[in-house]
């Protein structure tokens, strides 16, 4: 598997946990609290504060798999190219 399409999965499965993340947070109460990871620390976090947040990274997460898949298709087109001159050149022997 290429280094592309690894990153590809990872991305695809970082999206699909934050979708999740956006999902619970509509659920949750407005008096409910939040807590943040910060290292080893639980942070208290603004519910409003954590969607925003959640809601930037879900957009990050989307443009980078969307280059990502320019990318891979960029290389794809590149290594065709490449089979077809090798293709040529083995005829022309």
């Amino acid at each position: 598997m290429s280094l592309e399409s690894k990153l590809e999965k990872k991305l695809n499965s970082q999206l699909q946990e934050n979708k999740l993340v956006q999902k619970e947070f509509s659920i949750l109460e407005n008096e409910a609290v939040i807590y943040k990871l910060t290292g080893p620390v639980l942070v208290k976090q603004e519910k409003s504060e954590a969607i925003l947040n959640v809601e930037k990274r879900l957009e990050y997460i989307e443009t980078e798999i969307k280059r990502l898949e320019t990318q891979i298709k960029k290389h794809n087109k590149t290594l065709e190219e490449q089979k077809l001159d090798i293709t040529k050149l083995q005829n022309q022997l």
